[in-house]
């Protein structure tokens, strides 16, 4: 098993992924100016890491 395939890895790797998330969700929301290209960017970037998130925690749930 490689360091990088270990539960607490993809545990820690969702962790940060999830923060990341929230906080491009939160600028994307929270913008004080209209909808232009980079709040787009922040809403889209927000869910993907949201999403690599979920991914990295069914991760280590089934490495265990």
């Amino acid at each position: 098993m490689s360091p990088r395939d270990t539960p607490d890895y993809h545990r820690g790797y969702g962790l940060w992924s999830g923060i990341a998330g929230a906080i491009f969700l939160a600028v994307a929301i929270f913008g004080k100016h209209g909808w232009d290209l980079s709040r787009i960017m922040c809403l889209a970037a927000g869910v993907f890491n949201l999403a690599l998130s979920v991914q990295q925690f069914k991760k280590a749930k089934s490495s265990e």
